[in-house]
């Protein structure tokens, strides 16, 4: 965001962004974390403690947990009648790659992310 000089507000939908110079890298670095959208209120009454306190989890699900994981749950005042297709999705945040690998092989866990090329192969025999 070194290049964002200002940002000026037209309308509650629309912004524009001035940058100081021509940033190609502009438009993925908004569509990571530095572009993801927050709550106003959330960050005001969260404050530096706000990343601990997600708000929503989208149009059909409303997060009812987040510690070490984070569940979701129907969220009734939006569910349409067949959706979703089930009732909550547990996501769990592991601190090593050996312990993810192992929740897999133990069917603990059903999908894991950025899985090492070499533990692919091991990870394949334990579908099932």
């Amino acid at each position: 965001m070194a290049s964002l000089s200002s940002v000026q507000i037209n309308n509650p939908y629309e912004v524009t962004l001035h940058l100081k110079q021509p940033d190609a890298a502009m438009v993925l670095t908004l569509a990571d974390r530095t572009g993801m959208m927050a709550s106003p209120t959330a960050v005001k009454k969260w404050g530096a403690n706000f990343a601990n306190h997600p708000v929503g989890a989208g149009h059909m699900w409303s997060l009812s947990t987040c510690q070490r994981h984070a569940g979701t749950e129907e969220e009734p005042a939006l569910w349409q009648p067949g959706k979703p297709y089930l009732n909550q999705i547990t996501f769990n945040f592991f601190t090593d790659q050996q312990t993810a690998n192992s929740a897999i092989e133990d069917h603990q866990a059903q999908l894991e992310l950025n899985v090492a090329l070499s533990d692919v192969s091991t990870l394949r025999r334990c579908r099932g």
